[in-house]
Order: C-alpha cells, then structure tokens, then sequence
C-alpha cells in the first residue's frame, strides 16, 4: 500500500501538546514570578533628572542603589560633580569664597 505521509493521528497528537504548552507558559510564568530576580528600576541605575546645559552638554542625576550622582555629559568624558564617595570639585570662586569667610570670622 502507498503511504500517504505521517499518521493524522500523530499530527493531531503533535497539535495538541503544542496548544497545552503555550496555554500553560502563562501560568507558569506566573507561579515563577516570585522567585526569578528582579529587573526594574531598583535593581539598578535610573535617571532621575536630566536638564540641557548648552548644545552639547547634560547635566544628569542617577540613583543606583540609593546613591544619586550628579554627572554631566557632552565634553570628551562625563565627569562627575558631585557624589556619594565622591568629593566635590574646588573651584577658585569657592575657595576665595571660603578663604573670605575665614578671614571675616577671625576678625
């Protein structure tokens, strides 16, 4: 007798499971939610604000793991300004500010 292909029965079969598979994917991704690791905002960086300096630079604020850094970007690399762990750059007008204020309060 000639074969007419794969047993109907089979492909019926085959269907079948296929359908079972992708309806319960949803459920159990469900019932694994609570146990895979978390991919949102607190697991890591997020920017919280960000504002245009000029043409080509941007002042941002990030928070990672509950530190926010104030960071600009635009120049040749980013720098940042000011952090936690990180020290704050002297600038010539603070430290005459400064220098000014030391001077007053010995007097």
């Amino acid at each position: 007798m000639i074969g007419l292909g794969p047993d109907p029965l089979r492909i019926v079969l085959a269907v079948l499971v296929a359908a079972l598979l992708l309806a319960g994917l949803p459920f159990l991704l469900r019932r694994l939610q609570g146990r895979l690791p978390a991919a949102g905002p607190a697991s890591g960086p997020a920017i919280v604000a960000q504002r245009a300096l000029d043409l080509r630079h941007r002042l941002l604020v990030i928070r990672h793991g509950g530190r926010e850094h104030l960071i600009i970007l635009g120049g040749s690399l980013p720098v940042v300004v000011a952090g936690e762990g990180c020290p704050l750059p002297a600038t010539p007008a603070l430290a005459a500010a400064d220098a000014g204020a030391g001077r007053e309060s010995a007097a």
